[in-house]
């Protein structure tokens, strides 16, 4: 038996390269012709794996009561899990949105059984009963007023989501209470009365725009750290009473009738960073730590005359 070797030619199927050894087997008068080699190599441009995954879309922007996010794209990484950065397109199964009415809580149990509710279709009554914890983290709007008093066990209200309020709404007489989160609440169709308790000790009010009636936050005597936008919008009057407040500032708007800032213990910067319609007198009293001078700087700046600024009480 007797081997030549006739050469090596590179050739091309169907976009992958292949070495070949062209080796011809000569034995009893027959020739054969043997191709193979160990080298063959993986494309570059490899068609890549596309992924699909869900999730649970929170209510936003993209779903507003929430819903369900469809993802799609490539597999870049070869690891067979679609990453955030291999994401090309998401579709969204947006959910309506959950309605009931909820009547007057008075237990847990009650108020627990409107964990997933988005809307309430009347009021929110939670009074005098043996709720320790109000939270809602869904509820988006109430089509009618919120009234939370004379709960000696609640310890927290946590309504996160709540943006508008299309009645009054009332927080008082709440002895035990540490912590409110109305971070969201912009809009309330009513007056919007908030009193905390003597040991709370956050307050958020970080959203608010427009309040129909009178506003109020009193601070109960408490040491709460407070998160406050006072609101550009008031139809009657605005009182902002014994916080913990260090500055305190007011965007262009208007209230309606009194503007008050009292009793507040250990504010230092009082500002308006635009203009401040009044249409009632303006009070900046007994606030220990506020200059005078601040005081008077911040109430000449509004629409009330001089007449009806009232600045007595403050630091020197």
């Amino acid at each position: 038996m007797s081997v030549r070797a006739k050469g090596k030619n590179l050739m091309r199927v169907r976009g992958r390269s292949w070495c070949v050894t062209a080796v011809t087997l000569v034995l009893a008068g027959t020739a054969v012709v043997a191709c193979k080699d160990d080298m063959e190599r993986k494309p570059a441009d490899l068609e890549k794996v596309s992924l699909q995954d869900t999730r649970v879309e929170p209510p936003g922007a993209n779903c507003q009561y929430g819903g369900i996010a469809a993802r799609t794209g490539l597999d870049d990484d070869d690891d067979g899990v679609l990453a955030d950065s291999e994401v090309t397109a998401t579709t969204y199964d947006c959910g309506a949105p959950v309605q009931r009415s909820a009547g007057a809580i008075t237990t847990q149990a009650q108020a627990d059984a409107l964990a997933d509710v988005d809307i309430i279709t009347g009021n929110l009554i939670v009074d005098g009963g043996d709720v320790t914890s109000l939270t809602l983290p869904k509820l988006q709007r109430v089509h009618g007023g919120v009234t939370i008093t004379d709960n000696a066990s609640l310890t927290s209200i946590a309504l996160a989501a709540l943006t508008t309020v299309d009645g009054a709404f009332d927080v008082d007489g709440n002895g035990a209470l540490a912590t409110i989160d109305l971070g969201s609440l912009a809009t309330v169709g009513g007056h919007c009365v908030v009193t905390a308790a003597a040991g709370t000790t956050s307050i958020d009010l970080g959203a608010l725009a427009s309040i129909t009636g009178d506003f109020a936050l009193n601070g109960g005597g408490s040491n709460a750290a407070v998160t406050l936008h006072p609101p550009s919008s008031v139809g009657q009057d605005m009182t902002i009473d014994g916080l913990k407040l260090t500055a305190l500032a007011f965007d262009a708007g208007s209230t309606g009738g009194d503007l008050s800032i009292s009793n507040n213990g250990v504010l230092t910067a009082l500002t308006a960073n635009g203009a401040v319609t009044v249409g009632g007198k303006v009070y900046v009293t007994n606030n220990p730590t506020l200059a005078t001078a601040v005081a008077s700087t911040f109430a000449a700046s509004t629409s009330a005359s001089a007449v009806n600024r009232i600045i007595k009480g403050n630091a020197p």
